[in-house]
């Protein structure tokens, strides 16, 4: 359950058998395998999972085998996306895994019917377990993990005073998104032997009254038009308590090609299954066009008997996988979905921007926060002071990048992230106060939100933003918390668009953020107009001096010209770009003169997108390594004197477009990655004589220039 605001609960040990559904999924982008224990709880304990999908398991475990509550774990480790794998190879694999590389979640099981009087403070999960900590309880914020506990064996639940002014909700997770009663639209099996022999008709609810009562639309064998029935939730004809059943062989599982599944360890033994034997009409629509374009739910099983739903497997003995199937792919989005969130993550590419900016000036970004921010209002913002009494925050915004990545765009469907995030810089008190519509009612400050929502929100030094004391947080629960609080504002944008048809649609002031910029200017000393790699703090912007644009000081390397008084020493050292080069996506260096790349370049920026080097005939070597780069998408190597190129330049994971051109390379790297997703391959004016056959091996290659080679 979500409670809010957070309160003092009280716990209390239950006891219970074990038998309940376990979904797992995969977000990423990469295949997983999994490993649950213990292997009596499930059916095909170990497997893999390909990205964005998820499976279905049904828990049943007999405590009394066991004597002490055991634990359901779930072991996660990365596999390789470029082979196939059968049972016996994932197996071998998870045997040879390491701490570091294996992944481990805890689930809690239902143990005890007896409330225990036993009352103890909770021991946060950082801290190692005891022996008798058995379980993780995490506490969830917006669907993110911000607080872990341990707790002792068995199961828990909690008991709220009496008199506590809190609402209690079901989470937002998409797995909990089953409705908790009959809805319009849903199918049902109606028992129809009151008046038919041991018949039962499959039937469609048309409508659900506030007093209890449903009306049913069903198909009759040999009628040309559907009968109708009204009846009360409660009666016998949709909850069947009595049934007829009759017992079938049940193989192995197999395949489409009719080969046993190599991950199931039944071993093809024989079971006995124990199935509905009824005579069932199936619903015809019958010439009811609405209902042949729509595709009807049964029911969530939580509201059916043990007879109903024994007779809806009569014909569909996959309709409980399915119906927590259809609810449980988590890789779509953390929370429900609001009008306004679906708008944020529509709003998410930079094209609007291009658009706008034709005729706008808003080329420096903000973001408007509570005043006197702290843990209070972090956690707790109150409405409608949250709106009224805030402090302006400037933001790191390299316009020059974004119309970049536009471009990039279109011209090879390569998008990166938009270049913008917090800087640890002192927020300022505008003065004199902004009214609601200059902060929220433009469509530039809504994009501005909307970008900060929705890519990955990065604090990796935060002091200065808190005006209060900053709080005692570790900095992924600073991140989960800042995210929710903007997630908030970006919200009110969009609500303050609606009436337009959304912030694409909504204007911005002809002044752009002029009116902000003139409102914060006599507090603000975090703008620096020269700067050199020494003097340049984590806490201050750098700005040019013929237009409004600021950034961190990262972010002033990134693009030839923003520094052009340092490009001829730039020599990656990672005090350059400390703290911030995380937020680094793009590269883009010219006139280099130095003989190679440091080793650790490509550590350095972790999150890199897109990576050019251009007119540096310095440069003769570039260090292995590259295919670390895991988000890297695009290389542009030209005109330098690179002689040799990373051994593992074909082995970066998500590589699309590599461009290498006037370079001093005799011989390729002869290492290729199966299955690599590169489309389109440059390598023109060198000095090669042939190419590796392994180049064979990129099958999803479309474009292939080899011009000026001997």
């Amino acid at each position: 359950m979500c409670i809010s605001p957070g309160k003092t609960l009280f716990m209390h040990n239950i006891k219970k058998k074990l038998r309940s559904w376990l979904m797992i999924n995969n977000p990423s982008k990469s295949i997983v395998g999994y490993r649950i224990f213990p292997d009596e709880a499930v059916r095909n304990a170990i497997g893999y999972l390909e990205p964005n999908k998820c499976v279905v398991f049904r828990l049943a475990l007999d405590l009394t085998k066991f004597e002490n509550v055991p634990n359901v774990d779930v072991h996660w480790f990365l596999l390789e996306s470029t082979r196939d794998y059968a049972g016996v190879d994932i197996a071998a694999i998870y045997k040879s895994t390491t701490t570091e590389s294996l992944f481990k979640h805890r689930l809690t099981v239902k143990v005890s019917d007896i409330h225990s009087s036993e009352s103890h403070p909770l021991r946060l999960a950082t801290e190692e377990p005891s022996a008798i900590d058995f379980y993780k309880a995490e506490v969830i914020k917006n669907g993110i993990s911000v607080a872990k506990y341990w707790l002792r064996g068995g199961k828990y639940v909690c008991h709220l005073p009496q008199k506590c002014d809190v609402l209690v909700r079901y989470p937002k997770f998409p797995t909990m998104n089953q409705p908790n009663s009959f809805q319009k639209g849903m199918r049902v099996i109606l028992d129809l032997r009151k008046t038919e022999k041991d018949l039962y008709a499959e039937a469609i609810i048309e409508e659900v009254t506030a007093d209890g009562y449903i009306r049913l639309e069903y198909s009759q064998p040999g009628e040309t038009s559907n009968m109708c029935m009204e009846l009360k939730l409660t009666d016998p004809e949709i909850n069947i308590k009595e049934i007829e059943y009759e017992q079938i062989e049940k193989k192995a599982d197999t395949k489409k090609d009719g080969t046993k599944d190599k991950t199931d360890s039944s071993d093809g033994k024989v079971e006995i299954e124990k199935v509905a034997a009824l005579n069932l009409v199936s619903y015809q629509p019958r010439g009811r066009i609405s209902f042949t374009k729509r595709p009807y739910m049964y029911p969530p099983f939580l509201l059916l008997t043990e007879g109903s739903q024994a007779a809806i497997e009569a014909i569909d003995s996959s309709w409980r996988m399915n119906s927590l199937n259809s609810i449980a792919q988590c890789y779509n989005m953390p929370t429900r979905v609001t009008v306004q969130e679906l708008q944020i993550f529509k709003l998410i590419g930079s094209e609007w921007f291009m658009g706008a900016k034709a005729t706008k000036t808003f080329d420096m970004a903000f973001s408007f926060l509570p005043s006197k921010l702290g843990l209070k209002n972090l956690c707790y913002p109150t409405i409608p002071s949250m709106f009224t009494d805030v402090d302006v925050h400037m933001l790191c915004f390299l316009v020059d990048q974004a119309y970049f990545d536009i471009n990039l765009a279109k011209e090879n469907e390569i998008s990166l992230d938009v270049p913008l995030h917090f800087v640890n810089a002192h927020p300022i008190t505008p003065s004199p106060p902004l009214n609601a519509e200059q902060m929220f009612a433009s469509g530039f400050n809504g994009w501005v939100y909307s970008v900060l929502y929705s890519n990955k929100l990065r604090l990796p030094e935060c002091e200065n933003l808190f005006t209060d004391e900053k709080p005692n947080l570790t900095r992924s629960q600073l991140e989960t918390m800042m995210k929710s609080l903007i997630h908030i504002y970006t919200s009110q944008c969009h609500i303050f668009a609606e009436q337009y048809g959304g912030i694409e649609y909504q204007s911005t002031p002809e002044d752009g953020t002029q009116v902000i910029q003139s409102s914060i200017r006599h507090l603000d000393k975090n703008i620096v107009k020269k700067t050199s790699e020494a003097e340049f703090s984590s806490e201050m912007f750098i700005g040019k001096s013929h237009r409004n644009n600021v950034y961190c000081k990262a972010h002033q390397w990134c693009l030839p010209g923003t520094n052009v008084h340092l490009d001829g020493i730039f020599d990656f050292r990672p005090e350059l770009f400390s703290p911030y080069e995380e937020t680094v996506n793009l590269l883009w260096r010219e006139k280099l003169t130095i003989p190679s790349l440091p080793a650790n370049i490509y550590s350095l920026f972790p999150n890199l997108q897109y990576f050019q080097l251009f007119a540096s005939e310095a440069l003769k070597t570039l260090p292995d390594g590259i295919s670390s780069c895991l988000r890297l998408e695009m290389i542009s190597f030209e005109d330098c004197g690179i002689e040799t190129l990373p051994s593992d330049l074909f082995m970066i994971p998500y590589l699309k477009h590599l461009f290498c051109n006037a370079l001093k390379v005799k011989t390729l790297p002869s290492h290729v990655l199966s299955k690599s997703p590169i489309t389109n391959l440059t390598l023109s004016n060198m000095l090669l004589t042939s190419i590796p056959k392994e180049l064979g091996q990129l099958t999803s290659l479309e474009m292939l220039n080899l011009n000026s080679n001997p």
